[in-house]
């Protein structure tokens, strides 16, 4: 529901303060020669493409845009992107690291190959594509599991403030697990009252967390994507979307059935009433609470979870499919592609 915001403001700005820049498609490297016919995913990644490399794996290739091929200043985006490449997978890296000491049954597994570049990951069966089939009690159990798992990354001082419904996926055996969180913002460390800079991105990355959590709470019980509606209501008139919001935000939006046992908690988040009073630990235990109450698929109803030696298999698999490709001799080291970026006048913040 936050998106309003930023519709609101891109409203607000005078037409001529929007540049439009249209060039022809530059298309990115990788790390490895990547094969043509490989499926792929280009829905959710600006710094990355995602390929399927079989049912069971996915394949994470860094995008790098060769310098000398860019136009600038139009294309500085592009070599923006390729250097926070560099950084958001020292984000990811660190979270696979945390979660190597803290594992966490709903988050999708990552393999790390310790290769600059390219990553694995479990393959997922989006929700969207099997939520209408599943039962009331399967859908509260996947609205606990992913509350559950908000409330893990909590735990490891990580803010899920950018997951959506596109992020939730289904494993082989039914249970629900989040993808798309390995780049989460981090909670300040040492933080004191004089910092208040940090402390307002904190709480506003709170804010966004819980709102996140509760557009996904009512997409699972309801199979209403709000962030769906929003994007449609762009086409409505800027006083169309402030009413809209000024409703969310009293807490005044009308709710579908299916998902008014938690209503309190999807409201307090929509009217941004949660963020840094309520941990995402407290909002995983009432959410169970109110639907294990309601009847849930229980976990004696599912099949086992997926072994240890399940996922070294395809940790295997990985690592030989990996070692069998093709270097790409244009690919440039984090260091490298930060000098070439200074020929060109191009400085890394």
């Amino acid at each position: 529901m936050d998106t309003l915001e930023a519709f609101e403001r891109h409203r607000a700005l005078p037409k001529e303060s929007i540049p439009v820049v249209s060039g022809p498609l530059k298309e990115p490297i990788f790390r490895i020669k990547v094969d043509p016919d490989l499926p792929c995913n280009w829905q959710h990644f600006g710094r990355a493409s995602i390929f399927f490399l079989d049912d069971d794996i996915v394949l994470k290739l860094q995008r790098q845009h060769p310098v000398a091929q860019l136009d600038l200043p139009s294309d500085d985006i592009l070599l923006l992107l390729s250097l926070t490449g560099f950084s958001t997978s020292d984000l990811a890296n660190e979270t696979l690291a945390r979660l190597k000491d803290s594992p966490c049954p709903n988050l999708a597994v990552e393999f790390d190959m310790g290769r600059e570049g390219l990553s694995f990951s479990e393959r997922l069966t989006p929700v969207t594509a099997v939520w209408a089939a599943a039962t009331k009690n399967r859908r509260r159990r996947w609205a606990v599991e992913m509350t559950s798992a908000f409330a893990h990354l909590e735990s490891l001082g990580l803010v899920p403030s950018h997951i959506a419904v596109q992020d939730l996926g289904i494993d082989r055996t039914g249970r629900l697990k989040l993808i798309s969180f390995a780049n989460c913002p981090r909670r300040p460390s040492n933080t004191t009252e004089d910092d208040e800079q940090e402390l307002d991105r904190y709480r506003r990355d709170m804010d966004r967390a819980h709102q996140r959590l509760a557009c996904c709470l009512y997409y699972l019980l309801s199979g209403i994507d709000t962030d769906n509606g929003v994007v449609a209501s762009m086409t409505s008139s800027a006083d169309d979307l402030r009413t809209l919001r000024e409703t969310v935000r009293r807490g005044e939006y009308q709710l579908d059935p299916e998902a008014s046992a938690v209503s309190e908690i999807i409201q307090a988040a929509w009217m941004k009433r949660s963020g840094t009073t309520t941990t995402f630990a407290q909002t995983a235990k009432a959410v169970r609470g109110v639907l294990d109450g309601l009847g849930m698929e229980q976990e004696s109803e599912l099949p086992p979870v997926l072994t240890e030696a399940y996922y070294q298999s395809l940790d295997a698999r990985c690592r030989e499919w990996a070692n069998a490709q093709v270097l790409d001799p244009d690919w440039m080291g984090r260091a490298e592609y930060e000098v070439e970026c200074e020929k060109v006048g191009y400085y890394s913040v």
